[in-house]
């Protein structure tokens, strides 16, 4: 029986010295330095100043690929293999103001997804390459844009209306995203 005891003497005594080394090294404290940052973005306008308008469009009846080659600056709309007449219509513009200097990195929707649709035959196409079409996409690395006067972003893109194409008027909308570095 004092065999036993003993040991529990000694479990005991073990277990308080583990419980002191624990006390013991929570009881460590330092201090650290950390800074801190706030940065106030520039006070600035985004405006779409002229909707994308492929024109009116006298349709070759096999179909047709109507481009607007914007990558440079304004446009207009031309038939890609010069079959079809097109009459009117201009590139998309956004007029961006800001009072400091940056890079504007333009981000526009994939091809496919901005769907212009016909509401009286539900027919559908689809606005395709507006990246290589436009100015500031990451085809082109963005628009460096100048602190106190306007930068313009001309957009523009590409539709293909197959054969059979309903006469009427296409249309939808999309999102350009504005990134600012």
């Amino acid at each position: 029986m004092r065999r036993v005891e003993e040991q529990f003497r000694q479990v005991g005594i073990m277990g308080m010295c583990a419980a002191v080394l624990c006390v013991a090294a929570s009881a460590w404290a330092g201090d650290v330095t950390m800074d801190v940052t706030a940065t106030v973005a520039p006070s600035l306008t985004e405006t779409v100043t002229t909707d994308m308008s492929f024109g009116s469009i006298d349709l070759n009846p096999a179909g047709d690929t109507i481009v607007i080659d914007a990558h440079s600056g304004a446009a207009t709309p031309a038939s890609a293999g010069a079959v079809s007449l097109v009459t009117g219509g201009a590139s998309g513009l956004i007029t961006v103001a800001a009072n400091t200097d940056f890079t504007i990195n333009v981000v526009y929707q994939a091809d496919g997804v901005v769907a212009l649709t016909e509401p009286v035959s539900g027919d559908v196409v689809h606005l395709n390459s507006i990246d290589m079409y436009s100015e500031g996409g990451t085809a082109y690395g963005g628009v460096s844009h100048t602190g106190g006067t306007d930068s313009l972003i001309s957009v523009g893109g590409s539709v293909q209306f197959p054969s059979g194409s309903a006469a009427g008027i296409y249309s939808g909308s999309m999102t350009i995203t504005l990134n600012y570095m």
